[in-house]
């Protein structure tokens, strides 16, 4: 069956690191996209963005495509597989929703930086994919009056 757009870019991103992290001798472990084909469909995409998940659970979600891994045996997060550029600015991974929806500047600002880093790394010709691809299930956008901070 045909991969969603975020498995396409979560495959070419991985290439991607693996060909800048194999040129100082790291060896990323292999992608089968049929491992997290139940976490990027588009079905699940659309209930993300119908708020039907939780804001951690879409940065957990995140973070795992970034390359952070949870480790078990504390619940921290190694960072061993993370994209080169992003983990010189983040080594632990960022808040990228604002979990405690506390939008003061201080607590918001980091969230809104990582946020927009995460945004300006989106290739423009797929800026949109999201919308177009989940209009079969119609999802059509979002309406300005709709956008909360944790929907951008």
């Amino acid at each position: 069956r045909p991969l969603s757009l975020v498995q396409e870019v979560s495959l070419r991103r991985k290439a991607e690191r693996s060909r800048l992290k194999m040129s100082v001798d790291f060896v990323l472990e292999t992608f089968d996209p049929e491992e997290d084909d139940d976490e990027l469909s588009n079905e699940n995409l659309l209930r993300i963005i119908r708020s039907e998940t939780s804001d951690q659970y879409v940065n957990e979600l995140v973070w795992k495509c970034l390359g952070y891994t949870p480790r078990e045996e504390d619940g921290s997060y190694s960072n061993e597989d993370v994209f080169p550029k992003w983990l010189e600015k983040y080594p632990s991974p960022p808040d990228l929703i604002g979990v405690t929806r506390n939008y003061t500047y201080e607590i918001d600002r980091p969230c809104q930086k990582a946020n927009q880093q995460l945004v300006a790394s989106i290739p423009m010709k797929y800026k949109q994919g999201v919308k177009e691809h989940l209009r079969p299930l119609g999802f059509t956008g979002f309406k300005l009056e709709e956008l909360t901070p944790n929907k951008t």
